[in-house]
């Protein structure tokens, strides 16, 4: 079950941070794990082993999360550059008068 602690290990961090919510389902032939984010469903894996699931699952997940913490990064900085710019236009302004 070393899939399971690993997924665990990566899982709780993100779940506390961002408040994801986790399905898990199972029955004699498959596993199906669904994550959601705000209602929203970010990751759903369907697989015939509960290890291979959560294996997989956290893959996604990793993949998923990776895209929207770059996408933040990419946000935060084009707002801090934004607000220089407004800084940089008072100035000139104020030394125009």
């Amino acid at each position: 079950m070393d899939a399971l602690k690993d997924f665990y290990d990566f899982y709780r961090p993100l779940q506390r941070k961002y408040d994801l919510q986790m399905i898990y389902k199972t029955n004699s032939k498959e596993a199906t794990i669904t994550i959601r984010w705000h209602g929203k469903e970010i990751v759903k894996v369907t697989e015939e082993t509960t290890e291979a699931c959560f294996s997989r699952t956290k893959r996604e997940l990793e993949e998923r999360m990776k895209k929207y913490e770059q996408q933040t990064e990419t946000k935060e900085k084009a707002q801090r550059a934004g607000f220089y710019m407004d800084k940089i236009r008072e100035s000139y302004a104020e030394k125009q008068q």
